[in-house]
């Protein structure tokens, strides 16, 4: 539901937008579209001064540079992401280099900002959400954005340099953020539910017992080893019902207590590589006695959100999951 106004925001895993490309893939079409794009505009500027008394088409010429200075901020999102990871990751060659290149792609979106607020200025259907019924994006919003993305080159740039010149560059822990150790042996208590994992060479296995059975009674297990990938969702209802990637199996069974599920996920569905620590959501929705309830790990006193078809999953509610010690 991010289109609503007042959503808020949900994290900074980009990988969402990714279910059927990896991030790679998307830049480069993403590029391709803003470039072509940007070409289709050059044309049409062309144009300006034999409309210069015709304010109607005026606004469309602006209305195809908006939708261009939006695609190309897309491609640059991506971009920023995708560089953000090779930063932080352990193997990276030159993190000065890098950072630079995400510094300019900061001074960019600084230069559209600018200019999509003349944009703004000159045509008020621009940022305008029907559905939502009010802006996505206007003057106001624009500077706003602009401010926090000079903020962002002199402060935490500056720190990611100093950083990177002391040998020091990591990214900060989570805040309060809860830690699974897979293969400690420990139960984690979460409500109506407890679970424990362990990995093994080939596959990584969850134990999750539900405590008393409802109808309907589902469990959403969603995993994520980077931001810029989509996360594997499990959902598995009571009865065995199981939607998930074909490689992952489960198993289930009913006592007199509740209901237990045995999820058994290939470490090769997961695109592990190199990366031991994941980010873990496990949540079970129940309906008791007319009344529908949601419980989960981490244990979050936030009331979970819908999210089309990420379902309540949220990586800002995410605890942190070593698959190794």
């Amino acid at each position: 539901p991010t289109w609503k106004l007042e959503f808020g925001t949900s994290g900074d895993h980009i990988g969402e937008c990714l279910e059927n490309h990896t991030i790679d893939e998307a830049i480069i079409l993403c590029g391709e579209m803003a470039e072509k794009w940007h070409r289709g505009v050059d044309l049409l500027k062309k144009l300006e001064h034999a409309f210069k008394d015709n304010p109607e088409r005026l606004k469309d010429i602006g209305l195809a540079e908006a939708l261009g200075i939006q695609f190309a901020s897309g491609h640059a999102i991506l971009r920023f992401y995708a560089l953000r990871e090779q930063l932080f990751a352990s193997d990276c060659p030159a993190p000065a280099a890098i950072l630079d290149d995400m510094a300019t792609i900061v001074k960019a979106e600084i230069i559209r900002c600018q200019r999509l607020i003349e944009l703004c200025k000159n045509d008020s259907r621009l940022g305008f959400h029907s559905e939502a019924e009010g802006y996505k994006y206007c003057p106001r919003k624009l500077a706003w954005r602009m401010q926090m993305l000079e903020n962002l080159l002199a402060e935490d740039f500056v720190k990611a340099r100093q950083n990177i010149a002391d040998n020091k560059l990591e990214l900060p822990p989570p805040e309060s953020c809860r830690t699974y150790i897979c293969g400690n042996n420990n139960i984690e208590h979460c409500d109506s539910f407890r679970w424990q994992a362990e990995c093994g060479s080939q596959q990584l296995n969850f134990f999750i017992e539900c405590l008393d059975q409802g109808e309907p009674d589902q469990l959403l297990l969603a995993l994520s080893t980077a931001n810029t990938r989509y996360p594997l969702f499990v959902n598995l209802d009571k009865s065995g019902k199981l939607y998930a990637a074909n490689s992952v199996k489960a198993d289930v069974s009913s006592n007199a207590d509740g209901w237990r599920a045995n999820i058994n996920i290939p470490l090769d569905s997961i695109s592990r590589e190199a990366i031991n620590t994941a980010k873990l959501n496990i949540t079970r929705t129940v309906n008791f006695n007319e009344k529908t309830e949601t419980h989960r790990w981490p244990i979050s006193s936030n009331t979970p959100v819908y999210r089309l078809n990420l379902g309540l999953y949220n990586p800002q509610q995410n605890g942190v999951f070593v698959l190794n010690q």
